[in-house]
Formats: C-alpha cells, structure tokens, sequence
C-alpha cells in the first residue's frame, strides 16, 4: 500500500503495520517497529525506583537510590534494571509473546530490553549473559524460553556471550502464579542448578521477562554465586508494580 503523494519520495511512504498496535502507518513515522502512539506508551521507566530490589517510590520526583530493605538485607544480585512496570500495553505484548507464542512480538521487545540495557548496565557491562531457565517439560510445552529469546539483541548488539544452558531448573515446581513470596521460595528450593565452571570469576546478568517477587531471581542469583561468580546484576523488562512510601 502507498501513500500517494508526489512531494514526497515513495521510499518513505511505503505503509506498515506498528507490531504493537497493529495500525498503518508510513514507515518513517515508525520507531522500533511502533507508531508514535505505542512509544509513548512504551517509554522507558528512568527513575523513581530502588535499584535493588526495583520497589516503587510513590512520592513524586522521587530519584533512583537503594530502599531501606535493601540497605539492610542487601540482595543476592548487585543491581536490578527494567524497562518499566508490568501494566498496560507491556504487560499485554509480554502476556501475547509468552502465553499465545506470538514470535512477532519478540523482535520489538528485544530492543526495549537492549534499551533497558543501555539505560541500568553501561556502567558495570557483563562478561556473560545467562536466562533464567524453564524446566524442560514447560520448554516443550512452550517452545522457546522468552527470556532467552529477549536477551539475543543485547548479545548480538554489545557482543556479549550468551549461555542458554549455564542454568537449569531440575525440579518441575508448581506454577508461581498466586503464590506468596515464602511460598514461592520454598516452591523453588534446590529447583535450580549451575551446568558449566565458565562462570567462576565473570560478571554475569542474569535475565527475566517479568520480575514479580524475586524468589526466582535470587534462586538463579544465590546458585551463580556458590559457582564464584564476581558479580550477578538483573535485568528484567518488566517489574510488577510495588510501591512503598
């Protein structure tokens, strides 16, 4: 389809459909695949947030410095960064791209992780990129690990090392969904291995789709640090919202 219009050159008017909502538009009003609509709505979250644990500050103007629970009970990881909270058009493309396997999607959510990358890692880059695992009966079920799937743009645009199998879960546990954060943990207990000695001594980002309580983020932290890791930060696209004063 064209836009017919004789002031302007055809190979900017060529139409495309924005991957989020699905809508025409002129290829040049497209960013990340996007109508300027959806990138409003998909902006990056840049402050207002612990950068350990990722908890909401509710305080307008608020900047990004370590919460009080963090100052006290450091976490397993160093620091933890995000695109934004799991809620509105976000938390619809991840739940497509996850649950319905819309591969489509994974292309626009792999830049903004690599945005979400470019905005909490420059700082600290890693050796290593590791996902966190899915055990191999939800893989099949699935098809695809998404978190593997959504880290390939920092590997091939940083050259960092991904290594899809440093980690595995050995244990089928029960969904998450709904599950306390005490239940959560002990749902998770000795669920997670380390597969390979590459690791010792490198600094490893671990990544997420969807960071909700964090139990299995410091089960996958607590197993990278018994294998001598140097350091462990988080990367995740999306933090369910939880906010304190």
């Amino acid at each position: 389809m064209l836009f017919r219009n004789p002031g302007k050159s055809i190979s900017n008017l060529v139409a495309k459909r924005c991957i989020a909502c699905g809508d025409i538009c002129r290829t040049k009003d497209l960013e990340f695949d996007c109508c300027p609509e959806c990138r409003i709505e998909l902006r990056p979250l840049q402050d207002g947030f612990c950068p350990g644990c990722g908890t909401m500050y509710t305080a307008p103007g608020e900047g990004v410095y370590l919460c009080l629970e963090c100052r006290e009970n450091p976490k397993s990881w160093s620091q933890i960064g995000f695109f934004n909270l799991y809620d509105g058009m976000l938390k619809d493309l991840i739940i497509d791209f996850k649950f319905n396997s819309n591969l489509g999607i994974s292309r626009l959510l792999q830049r903004l992780m690599h945005r979400a990358y470019e905005m909490h890692n420059r700082e600290f880059p890693p050796d290593v990129l590791v996902p966190v695992p899915l055990h191999p009966k939800r893989l099949q079920q699935r098809g695809f690990n998404q978190s593997r799937e959504i880290a390939k743009r920092i590997s091939d645009k940083e050259k960092i090392r991904m290594l899809p199998r440093a980690l595995s879960r050995v244990k089928d546990t029960d969904s998450q969904v709904g599950l306390s954060r005490e239940q959560r943990k002990r749902n998770l207990a000795d669920a997670i291995e380390v597969n390979t000695r590459e690791l010792r001594g490198e600094k490893v980002l671990l990544v997420d789709d969807i960071y909700t309580t964090g139990s299995t983020i410091e089960a996958c932290a607590d197993v990278l640090n018994s294998a001598g890791v140097k350091r462990v930060d988080v990367l995740v696209l999306a933090r369910v919202t939880d906010k304190i004063q």
